[in-house]
């Protein structure tokens, strides 16, 4: 009979359509799950990154302090130096005045 037929038609296209449901909702599923371990992965890179972008300005920051410290030593030193070249002129002035005041006296 025609209404078997139309049940038949219809039962098969439900069945059908109920298939490419399940395989839609299979690839639904499917993404929801590489998008989640996607999303998994990225946060584990970013924390990495942060952690070495962290260890990177402590790194920065005591070379900083390094250079500070250098600088001032640096700053001692050459003031350290231009007590020492005064000192050194003063004596070779003194060296000076007394080997003409020698000269002068065996002159005489």
């Amino acid at each position: 009979s025609s209404s078997d037929e139309q049940i038949k038609v219809l039962t098969d296209k439900n069945e059908k359509l109920s298939y490419e449901r399940d395989l839609e909702k299979d690839r639904a599923d499917q993404l929801a799950q590489t998008s989640s371990e996607n999303e998994s992965s990225l946060c584990q890179k970013l924390a990495e990154a942060n952690q070495s972008l962290q260890q990177s300005s402590a790194e920065v920051a005591q070379l900083r302090e390094t250079v500070e410290s250098l600088e001032a030593t640096k700053t001692s030193v050459s003031a350290e130096l231009q007590v020492a070249n005064e000192k050194i002129a003063a004596l070779e002035e003194k060296l000076t005045n007394k080997e003409s005041y020698t000269k002068e006296l065996l002159e005489s």
